[in-house]
């Protein structure tokens, strides 16, 4: 579960790529710096194959890019999320160039987040508002109602 450290603060891109490399991913949620425990290797082991998958496909079809947990996104509500994995259409691309060593502004074409036995309902709510209404083509969102930490077991 992800803790949240309370501020007034209004969290810059500098601010937030100084804080020490201590374990956790950061994120702001509305100007609150959020920290959450790395994943499991279970967790990694499916975004790598997503990502694997997704971006090859992307790259043969020449659609976009696609990226992993450690991109960060501006949200147009000034939340930075970071989902486990991310899409952006080619369209959008255009004129960024590869050394930008900023956020990309606006929420992903396709955001991916796997669920953890440790993620709460309101908590992927949360991101999903963020993702969302701040993303150009979706349509909507659907979470299966099965019990996660189930699901995550072989």
């Amino acid at each position: 579960m992800a803790a949240t450290v309370e501020s007034e603060k209004v969290w810059t891109e500098a601010e937030l790529r100084a804080l020490p490399e201590d374990g956790y991913l950061h994120e702001v949620v509305h100007g609150e710096l959020v920290m959450s425990p790395e994943n499991s290797f279970y967790h990694g082991d499916i975004c790598a194959d997503l990502v694997m998958a997704l971006r090859a496909f992307a790259k043969a079809n020449k659609l976009g890019a696609v990226w992993d947990s450690s991109t960060g996104f501006w949200m147009k509500n000034r939340n930075c999320r970071a989902p486990d994995v991310s899409f952006v259409c080619k369209a959008r691309l255009k004129g960024l160039r590869r050394s930008t060593a900023s956020f990309f502004q606006g929420a992903p074409n396709l955001a991916v987040e796997i669920l953890s036995p440790i993620n709460t309902r309101q908590e992927i709510d949360e991101r999903l508002k963020d993702f969302f209404p701040a993303a150009r083509r979706s349509r909507g969102s659907s979470i299966p109602r099965w019990n996660a930490s189930k699901s995550a077991n072989r």
